[in-house]
């Protein structure tokens, strides 16, 4: 049903709303009745998906080519700006330790990472470099600025941790290539 795209949504204690849609067919217009009589300002946070055509591989093996999917969103822009227009904040979301082994970012930062997560096919970023800080920051800083985005939901933080091949020297680290 959801693929068809039928909306389901349903909404928690302080306001939230919670949607799972399979088209881009779900309007802005119908966002701010859902959010009508909220006391809070809504925010619309749009979850993993954005970034690619399709449902995607069920794990992080695309993520790190970073843009919008125009089939999804053919406007992001002009939908950030309609949604504002009616009072609702967007935040995009973002896995931000994972670089997938299918991306540019992978490749580029393959040996910059602190594991190699199988289950997610993708690289965990080690922040301990400072070129893999700076291309975080460009990263957000170039999608808060391009759609004027009010926030970022930042997922899987907690993967930053020490492990394996991380706790090794350098130069005794290799990645899948």
């Amino acid at each position: 049903e959801v693929k068809a795209g039928k909306v389901t949504y349903r909404t928690d204690k302080v306001g939230n709303v919670h949607v799972m849609f399979g088209k881009v067919s779900f309007e802005t217009e119908k966002l701010v009745e859902l959010c009508k009589g909220n006391k809070n300002p809504p925010y619309v946070i749009i979850d993993d998906g954005w970034q690619y055509e399709g449902n995607g591989t069920g794990d992080y093996f695309d993520c790190g080519n970073w843009a919008v999917a125009p089939g999804k969103f053919p406007d992001f822009a002009a939908f950030v700006r309609k949604a504002h227009a009616w009072g609702i904040k967007v935040m995009l979301w973002f896995p931000v330790p994972f670089v997938g082994q299918n991306t540019e970012a992978y490749r580029t930062f393959r040996d910059r990472c602190l594991y190699f997560s199988e289950g997610s096919r993708a690289g965990v970023l080690d922040p301990r470099r400072p070129e893999v800080r700076r291309y975080l920051v460009e990263l957000f800083r170039d999608f808060l600025q391009k759609y004027d985005l009010d926030g970022l939901k930042l997922d899987f933080i907690d993967a930053f941790q020490l492990g394996g091949a991380s706790l090794q020297p350098d130069d005794q680290v290799t990645l899948p290539g």
